[in-house]
């Protein structure tokens, strides 16, 4: 059950909190679906709103907060905090922002411009939907280990999530990139096969529709919203090499541009962690022109962190 009370005890007089979401859904969230906490329910989104509102919480945009970060006072407002959202769910259209815009809460979305461009889901939404698509007994082997696994209750599909993403998000840390993907991509079929789901690479599904770019160019004319970047393919950029990683900013930096008409000033780094950036990657974002980047440390932050690893908090 999440705690809605939660986010209005990150509110201080000091610190800047900036809470990361990933998906919003109607009704209760399947516990499969959410065996990472990416999705919250409208009621919690809506309710986490009003609570942060009455306790005094000041909502600032992305731009605020560097601009008070680099103010003369160097301080941001008491009990002030900034929202995000990345991986470009439609749900960010159709659910969060009448909520947001109703409130007069800012927020900036974070967009890998190839799921805009394809609408495809992302092979950790390829594995939840199988899993959740299973009927009866289902049998899985492992990635890379290959241990057999039987899947049939709730409980069992999301321990085998769990391992799964494990398994494979080791394998994404090594070796070329285009082999990587492909035996993830291999893998994800095969799960699908031995278990007799139809494949799919796109949804309509709530869970897994991506936004459009006419909805995000909607999104755009509204002045508490602001687009960032989150990689071209979702690629983490430190495990790439040093035109890999700049093909990958450039790439998405370019299509929104193109689509949205202004200039990419804010990037969040795919992974989050402070092994999926480094040094040279956040030399390539300052030489493509960005402003600030976001990792996914659970922290606030402090005034005196630099532009570049400015910290969210993810909440589900």
């Amino acid at each position: 059950m999440f705690n809605r009370r939660v986010l209005k005890d990150w509110l201080h007089d000091t610190f800047l909190p900036i809470f990361l979401f990933r998906g919003i859904v109607e009704g209760e969230v399947n516990p499969i679906l959410n065996y990472d906490n990416r999705y919250i329910s409208r009621k919690d989104f809506q309710y986490m709103l009003y609570e942060l509102q009455a306790n005094g919480g000041q909502p600032l945009t992305i731009d605020e907060v560097l601009y008070w970060k680099e103010s003369t006072d160097k301080r941001w407002p008491k009990r002030s905090y900034a929202v995000a959202f990345s991986d470009g769910l439609e749900s960010i259209y159709s659910i969060a922002a009448p909520i947001l815009d109703d409130m007069a809460v800012p927020a900036i979305f974070y967009i890998v411009s190839s799921h805009i461009t394809s609408g495809l889901m992302s092979w950790e939404e390829q594995v939840k939907y199988c899993l959740m698509s299973i009927e009866g007994k289902g049998t899985i082997n492992l990635p890379i280990s290959e241990r057999a696994l039987t899947v049939e209750s709730t409980d069992s599909k999301v321990g085998a999530a769990i391992k799964i993403m494990e398994e494979l998000y080791s394998k994404e840390t090594k070796g070329n990139l285009t082999e990587k993907h492909l035996l993830i991509d291999s893998y994800v079929r095969d799960l699908f096969n031995r278990n007799k789901v139809k494949y799919i690479a796109k949804s309509k599904d709530p869970a897994f529709n991506k936004l459009s770019w006419e909805q995000i160019n909607d999104l755009v004319g509204n002045p508490l919203f602001t687009i960032g970047g989150h990689g071209a393919n979702h690629r983490v950029l430190s495990y790439l090499t040093r035109m890999e990683a700049l093909k990958e900013i450039n790439t998405c930096r370019n299509e929104v541009e193109d689509q949205i008409g202004y200039k990419v000033r804010h990037f969040s780094y795919p992974g989050g962690q402070d092994i999926h950036y480094n040094k040279q990657v956040i030399e390539l974002l300052l030489g493509c022109g960005i402003k600030s980047c976001t990792n996914t440390m659970a922290k606030p932050n402090i005034i005196a962190l630099d532009n570049y690893n400015l910290r969210m908090v993810p909440v589900g």
